[in-house]
């Protein structure tokens, strides 16, 4: 008995394993490349190693009527002008057509809705931290790559300019 219960906890953590890596590799592969633009700053935590912490460029969205949100988990409307990726509007169901992203809106205040940032961590290889770091500090932008597909999405790429 206690073999079966354990031979049962291995296939599961496996199968867990294995339906998370599956699902990036489906948002890689299906999933359409669109660009944000981000800002950025480069802590390093002993745990975590080194990473980039993200913000979006763009922090609200206009407010449509009445609704008024506080700490609220939907979904963003995504949309591309020059191509950059611009968060449109906000929906707490999931949207019939286009593409979109679940996120969190964090509070109301008058006529705009403020965005919970989706993106808050990029992972840099510890080789190349201090490289990347310096040519952030001298760029004039960084733009962020992200693949998304039926609301999840995976960051493909960081670019400086």
């Amino acid at each position: 008995m206690k073999k079966k219960i354990f031979i049962l906890m291995v296939v599961m953590q496996l199968g867990i394993f294995l339906g998370l890596v599956f699902e990036k590799n489906t948002v890689l592969k299906r999933g359409r490349e669109y660009t944000f633009d981000v800002g950025y700053y480069d802590p390093y935590d002993f745990m975590r190693g080194n990473y980039l912490r993200l913000s979006l460029n763009q922090r609200e969205i206009q407010r449509k009527g009445e609704e008024e949100y506080r700490d609220e988990r939907g979904y963003f409307t995504l949309e591309e002008k020059d191509g950059i990726a611009v968060i449109t509007s906000f929906q707490k169901r999931k949207p019939k057509k286009g593409d979109y992203l679940r996120g969190r809106i964090s509070y109301t205040y008058e006529d705009k809705h403020y965005i919970d940032n989706p993106f808050k961590r990029y992972y840099v290889e510890e080789s190349v931290a201090a490289q990347m770091e310096a040519e952030l500090r001298r760029a004039e932008k960084a733009q962020l790559k992200v693949r998304v597909y039926k609301g999840k999405y995976v960051i493909d790429s960081i670019e400086i300019k």
